[in-house]
């Protein structure tokens, strides 16, 4: 197996030279040298892997924002042992502070989480400062400024920071920085679920899934508002922690949680239940309602978990439920689930699910893929983008061929043996969509 490993040079050094550790995995540096810039070599080089591995959830939230993934995704979390250890480098740079109280700020990490760790490691902090990522800005640059201003207002002596990017820019400044850098555990740890996910190669559960997690009602009292969604973001991360998902807050009195398809299906036993609406309500008292997404990239998930709320909220808030973009899966309760697929007015596409007799859902996600894709292209493309098996991809296509919206163009030479690959384009040069033909 072949992965690539994104992320700064440094990081990526120590996460290939872990996977050394493992037989048959051969893992390919994938440099930057700031996280924006993580897209666009992920785009350009991920159909060469089996896998990509982060080397942070940064940089892997905003490939899931803006590309399709294609093959197996993961990254490497910050844990608690990487604040230990920065925290040991701070006092073995500043050794008076063994004696003394200073004063530091963390970015990327919760506010709880920290004040924990330091609680257990027992170091002389005397105030914390946090500032968490936010999908609506420019983590480089919000770093950097709110360490700065902790620092030039001497509000803080000791900066500590998630980000290598920030870290350079805030050393050039002369500001005492550190980074948390993951242990060799963790990494080794990710690596061994990356390689199950990869040897799984069912492309279909790595589907991307976002839960949007909205309070039901909330005080008018400000405080007592910031207290109650500091409550239920502290269930949030423990759950989140737990399971290895990726969760920070969404908007103001929302939050957003990232994992696969797969992962759903086995935390909600099917989708037959949602433990994390029940966890927050045993652990704080209070009701929420949550929406899941499922797209091939997280903003088309995050828009259909947006759909999935507002469907929630019509039903009182109750139980949960589960949008493709077609099909709803819901309510997840203790009466146990449906599903049902939401009125299309789209004659072409009910007239077209019969001619096919593929579902209005799987119809629906098959002509979205095939208006990303090339004039021309294969199977293994459309099953790509699909996250299923090529021999599934080639009966859709069959379907498809049948329907006249693809035909058979030609054929493409393989590398080696084995026979030739069809190649395929769409009908006219378009796809049927929203009850009218568009040039794809």
């Amino acid at each position: 197996m072949k992965i690539g490993v994104i992320g700064p040079k440094d990081l990526v050094k120590k996460v290939v030279s872990v996977s050394k550790e493992f037989r048959n995995l051969e893992a390919v540096p994938l440099e930057y040298k700031i996280e924006t810039e993580a897209p666009a070599i992920v785009e350009a080089n991920q159909h060469l892997f089996d896998g990509i591995l982060f080397t942070g959830p940064i940089p892997y939230y905003l490939c899931a924002s803006e590309i399709n993934q294609l093959v197996v995704w993961d990254y490497v979390p910050y844990r608690s042992t990487g604040l230990v250890m920065s925290l040991l480098d701070v006092l073995r740079v500043f050794p008076q502070y063994l004696e003394k109280e200073f004063s530091i700020s963390v970015d990327t990490l919760a506010e709880s989480e920290v004040v924990e760790i330091i609680d257990e490691a027992q170091v002389p902090v005397k105030v914390v400062y946090t500032r968490e990522f936010s999908p609506n800005t420019n983590a480089n640059q919000d770093f950097c400024a709110f360490h700065e201003t902790m620092y030039r207002e001497n509000k803080v002596n000791v900066c500590i920071t998630c980000l290598k990017s920030a870290y350079k820019v805030l050393k050039d400044k002369g500001i005492p920085v550190f980074t948390i850098t993951p242990s060799v555990h963790t990494i080794r740890g990710t690596l061994q679920r990356m390689i199950l996910e990869m040897k799984s190669n069912k492309m279909e559960l790595l589907r991307t899934v976002v839960g949007v997690i909205v309070p039901n009602e909330l005080s008018n009292n400000s405080a007592k508002k910031r207290k109650d969604l500091m409550k239920i973001y502290n269930v949030l991360l423990e759950y989140a922690s737990r399971k290895n998902l990726l969760v920070f807050p969404r908007m103001e009195s929302s939050f957003i949680l990232i994992e696969t398809y797969g992962q759903l299906m086995l935390d909600t036993d099917n989708f037959k239940h949602d433990p994390l609406r029940t966890q927050v309500l045993v652990s704080t008292g209070i009701d929420v309602c949550v929406g899941y997404g499922v797209g091939i990239n997280a903003s088309m998930a995050e828009e259909y978990a947006m759909n999935a709320v507002e469907l929630t909220m019509k039903k009182g808030g109750k139980g949960c439920y589960i949008f493709d973009g077609t099909t709803v899966i819901g309510p997840l309760d203790e009466n146990g689930i449906g599903s049902f697929e939401l009125e299309t007015q789209d004659n072409n596409l009910t007239v077209l699910s019969e001619k096919t007799g593929l579902t209005i859902s799987n119809l629906s996600r098959t002509l979205k893929a095939l208006e990303m894709l090339n004039d021309h292209f294969s199977a293994t493309d459309l099953a790509s983008i699909l996250r299923i098996s090529p021999k599934t991809a080639r009966r859709i296509l069959a379907k498809l061929i049948k329907a006249d919206i693809v035909r058979v163009v030609g054929t493409r030479s393989n590398i080696g043996a084995g026979r030739p690959t069809k190649v395929y384009e769409l009908v006219n040069g378009s796809v049927v969509t929203e009850g009218k033909r568009s040039d794809a």
